[in-house]
Parts: C-alpha cells; structure tokens; sequence
C-alpha cells in the first residue's frame, strides 16, 4: 500500500497534512539504484571505444545494431600530422559564429497582463534585433564568458573581442549594454 502525503500542494505553497511521515527507504535505494545504473550506463557510453549508434541501439535493445559510419569513434581520429593552420582558421571561425537575437514579438497573453500587455507587444515597447557572442559555455567564447562570470568582471580580452563583434555588424547604435539579473547575464 502506497503511504498518504504527509504534505500537499496547493498553487505555490506546499500544506501539512495530518498524515504522518513515512521514509520508505526501500523505495529509495531502489530509484538509486536505477540510478546509479543508468550514470554507470552514460559513463560506458562516454569511454567506449565502439561505434556511438551501435552503442545506444544495444542499449536500447536493437536486434539489429550496426556501425553508423559518422560519429567519432568510427572516423578516424586527428592525428599529429593534422595542419595547424587549418586548425587555427576553425578556431577563428567558431569565434566569430556570433548568433542572431531576433525578440519576440508576442508573449503569453498573462505574461506581462500588469503592464496592460496581452499576447502581442505594441511596436514601440519591442526589443530590437541584435547579437549574442556566445552560448553558455560553448567552444567559441562561451567557457570563457563562464570564467568571467564567475570571477566577477570581464577580461580585457573578452571585452575587445565584444567590440570586434559589434564593429563587424556594420550597424549604427546609440549605445551598448550589458544587463545583470540574479545568475544570468544578458
């Protein structure tokens, strides 16, 4: 028999009940354990040496599992005679695969319902288009944003590389921003 909630919740607030508590530790260990196999699972995945679809497909109980052929265990690998400078020329292009913002132009009709907005934002109040240098921790500049972060202010490299950004996209502005909010920068 499955235990009564000692809590509920009711909209955003979690209420006791007058159920009492129950630690049902034979439950847990078993979702641990179901756990800690499927981590040991990806942790095999992550070191195998074998074709990556064919892995999965076994773990999915494919009866047929074949090499794909694409992924990187079945290509060969980079070797040291690999050309530096085709190697630098994919660097400078990944950091320079600046992203495009494109902002909404409607929002949830109860999103912004205290401004007086329902569904689509009246022109003048709408964001303009603009550009992202990275993603969170991405190969280009996003490891190097996260750093920064972390550590409280933006290197000068950082820094010069955004001005190279905004300079690259030919466009006239008023001014640039950087706004902070609680874990996340924009």
């Amino acid at each position: 028999m499955k235990p009564i909630s000692p809590v509920i919740k009711r909209d955003s607030k979690w209420l006791r009940t007058p159920n009492k508590f129950f630690y049902d530790e034979e439950k847990i260990n078993e979702i641990l354990e179901i756990r800690q196999s499927e981590w040991n699972e990806i942790q095999q995945y992550l070191d195998t040496k074998e074709c990556l679809m064919s892995f999965l497909q076994k773990a999915l109980n494919d009866p047929n599992p074949q090499k794909c052929g694409k992924c990187s265990n079945c290509l060969q690998p980079i070797g040291s005679d690999f050309p530096t400078d085709i190697g630098l020329r994919a660097a400078e292009f990944l950091r320079k695969k600046y992203i495009d913002f494109t902002p909404k132009k409607q929002v949830k009709a109860d999103a912004l319902s205290e401004y007086g907005i329902k569904g689509e934002i009246p022109e003048v109040l709408r964001a303009e288009s603009g550009r992202i240098l990275s993603r969170w921790e991405d190969a280009s500049w996003g490891r190097i944003v996260a750093e920064n972060k972390h550590s409280g202010k933006f290197s000068d490299e950082l820094v010069d590389v955004f001005v190279e950004m905004i300079c690259d996209w030919n466009l006239k502005f008023s001014w640039v921003t950087c706004i902070h909010h609680q874990n996340i920068w924009f």
